[in-house]
Order: C-alpha cells, then sequence, then structure tokens
C-alpha cells in the first residue's frame, strides 16, 4: 500500500535561508531549501472542489461564518510525498537549520522563524481520482461525534456557531488527531537559549530543532502519533487541516499526477 505525506510550511525569513530535511527511520526522503517568506493565503476556500461538501451532505463545513476566520489563513506552501507502507517505521524527523538571527551579547531584536501548519499521512487510495473518500470518511466520523455528544446533553448547531457547552466541552478534551497531526516534540541538539519540548502546529519556532513524530499503526493503518493528545477514543477529524488536504484542486491534482507516476513504475 502507498501512503501520502503532506507539509504544509510557513516561513519568516531574516537574512540567511532555512535547510528543511524530512527523513524516516533514518532514512532522508527530501532536502530542500527556503530562501524566501512564505505566508498564507485568504482565498483558499474558492480553491476547494465543493462538489466533495455536497456530495455528503456538508456544505456547512465551508459556508458557516465561525470557520470562515480559519479559512482566510491558509499556507501556500506545500510539500507532498508518495511513501511505500513497508518504509513508514519509526519516526518522522523534519530537520531545520535555521540558526540565523541578530543574537548578540545576550540580547536578540531579529530572528527566522517557521511553523508546521499542516503535517499529514493517509493512505494514497483515499485520495484516488478526487480526495471525496477521505471526505466520506471524515462525514462518518461527525455523525459518531454528534452521536457521542448528544448522549451526553450538549446542545449541537449544525449551522450557527458552537453552543457555550460544546465550547467548553471540545476545551476540555485531549485527543488524537488525524489524518493531521496538532503537535510534535521539538528536539535542540544544544538547549543553551531553547530546551525541547513538544510545540504545536500553530506555534512559531525560531532556530534550528528537529520535529520527531512516531509513526504508530491501528486498525492496520499507518498514522502520525500526536504528542500532546491521547491516541485512542474519538480522533479530531473534523477541521480545516482536514479539509484543505482533502479538497483543495491544486492538492487533489498533485496526488492524482502521484498516482498515475506510481502506476507507470508498476
Amino acid at each position: 500500500m502507498l501512503y501520502t505525506l503532506v507539509l504544509a510550511i510557513e516561513y519568516k525569513k531574516y537574512k540567511k535561508p532555512a535547510t528543511v530535511a524530512l527523513s524516516i527511520n533514518g532514512n532522508l526522503i527530501e532536502q530542500f531549501t527556503l530562501d524566501t517568506d512564505q505566508g498564507t493565503t485568504n482565498t483558499m476556500l474558492s480553491m476547494v472542489e465543493k462538489t466533495l461538501y455536497k456530495d455528503i451532505d456538508r456544505l456547512r463545513w465551508i459556508e458557516r461564518e465561525d470557520w470562515k476566520e480559519y479559512w482566510a489563513s491558509r499556507p501556500k506552501f506545500f510539500k507532498v510525498f508518495t511513501i511505500a507502507e513497508e518504509n513508514l517505521t519509526g519516526d518522522l524527523e523534519i530537520k531545520v537549520e535555521n540558526a540565523d538571527s541578530d543574537f548578540t551579547n545576550g540580547f536578540m531584536k531579529n530572528n527566522s522563524n517557521l511553523k508546521f501548519p499542516i503535517i499529514a499521512l493517509f493512505p494514497s487510495a483515499l485520495v484516488k481520482n478526487g480526495g471525496g473518500n477521505l471526505m466520506k470518511i471524515f462525514a462518518k466520523f461527525d455523525d459518531a461525534y454528534d452521536k457521542h455528544i448528544k448522549r451526553k446533553g450538549i446542545q449541537l448547531s449544525k449551522t450557527a456557531p458552537m453552543s457555550a457547552d460544546e465550547k467548553k466541552w471540545r476545551a476540555n478534551r485531549i485527543v488524537g488527531r488525524w489524518p493531521c497531526v496538532e503537535s510534535f516534540y521539538a528536539h535542540r541538539e544544544h538547549e543553551l537559549f531553547e530546551k525541547s519540548e513538544i510545540r504545536d502546529s500553530v506555534w512559531w519556532i525560531g532556530g534550528s530543532f528537529t520535529a520527531k513524530i512516531p509513526i504508530r499503526t491501528k486498525h492496520k493503518i499507518k498514522y502520525l502519533g500526536c504528542p500532546r493528545g491521547k491516541e485512542y477514543g474519538f480522533f479530531d477529524l473534523c477541521n480545516i487541516n482536514s479539509f484543505t488536504i482533502a479538497s483543495v484542486k491544486q492538492l487533489i491534482n498533485i496526488y492524482n499526477e502521484d498516482q498515475r507516476s506510481n502506476s507507470t513504475k508498476d
């Protein structure tokens, strides 16, 4: 079985370019350089394949007013890789060489920063001929989630913003995510200025570090472990990062091209 790995990056350059190297279980996948700023776009919502939402009766995921603010700040820089299942062992490591700052005499005013808003891993078959299969899985989990919290007496709204009860319940959850991870362990070789610690995908990180994410197996499917979340119970699938990797047309085109390429090699 083939898997698809998706990496999105946002980057603020100071003076020197940053180098990023991806490896799995010590085997290098690709190394590349970031030499210009990589920001976000506020037009991502116009790039989604809306029929995918209509087919599963989930147009509300792209129409809800309280979610549009998340759609309005989406990463523009993506890397997509196809990886054989037998190679998915150990850890996914993303090594960043980014020691770029004006640090002198114990003070620093400017430095380069980087974050990984999306790191995702899923079976390539789920986006064969588009992201419909992946979206159907999201819808099934969404239905199961609705039933689960209704049993707890929590009020749900399909179109309006979340109720106060649901917001409170979600805020207290510590869950894993799939196919995108929410956190990773940022290892520092030298901890003179910053310590090695768990970092979230929304955080900007300066300096050199290695993001480490364990590769797990559940129900015979490989997935990325989430250091800050519990890897059991209801995983969080229905969020803007998941919808981005499943429904943005540019990414769907890349998936299809990768699958045609791998089919030719076979």
